[in-house]
């Protein structure tokens, strides 16, 4: 996702990047591009997932012009592929609260967000 003319909130920046939450290069500030509250509210820089009993219905759906791999970070932040969602398809996961995941760009493996369930409520997350 190509930002182009978004601005910095904090000190007024051109602020250009691929991803929902980039960071201004020049304050620093972590700014949030995407306005899906879902994925917004699951934004993670998290390394590994929190053992977590509590599970949540989860639709990742892919609102890009490119297939997504979906990557678990286990309980050691080891990685465990989940398969693929191609260009405007989605997947439906029964996963828990705190699971962490790597939406990645299929074709070069470059992460496009972290994401962790924050509560039981189930959510469509629109990657865009």
């Amino acid at each position: 996702m190509e930002l182009g003319s978004r601005k910095c909130s904090t000190c007024g920046a051109a602020v250009l990047g691929d991803g929902a939450l980039v960071k201004c290069k020049y304050c620093g500030a972590a700014l949030i591009v995407d306005e899906d509250p879902g994925l917004r509210r699951g934004l993670t820089h998290a390394a590994h997932s929190e053992d977590s009993r509590a599970s949540v219905t989860i639709t990742f759906v892919n609102g890009r012009g490119l297939a997504l791999d979906l990557v678990w970070l286990d309980f050691a932040g080891s990685e465990r592929g989940y398969g693929r969602i191609e260009v405007g398809q989605q997947k439906v996961f029964n996963t828990f609260v705190g699971h962490v995941w790597s939406i990645r760009d299929a074709g070069s493996g470059s992460e496009v967000v972290r994401w962790a369930a924050p509560d039981q409520a189930p959510l469509h997350v629109v990657i865009r």
